[in-house]
């Protein structure tokens, strides 16, 4: 029985979601979500801000 499960992006954003909220009371942003993806993708910052 194989229990891997691949760590996505996705997976990535909802522990971070959650890590935020549970500290801050406050869910990331769309600006917040944006950024942590671009970074999760190796984007420069530029290709970010674009």
């Amino acid at each position: 029985m194989n229990l891997e499960v691949e760590f996505t992006y996705e997976i990535a954003e909802k522990l971070a979601d959650k890590a935020v909220f549970e500290k801050t009371g406050k869910y990331l942003s769309d600006v917040e979500k944006i950024i942590i993806k671009g970074a999760w993708n190796g984007d420069k910052y530029h290709e970010i801000a674009k």
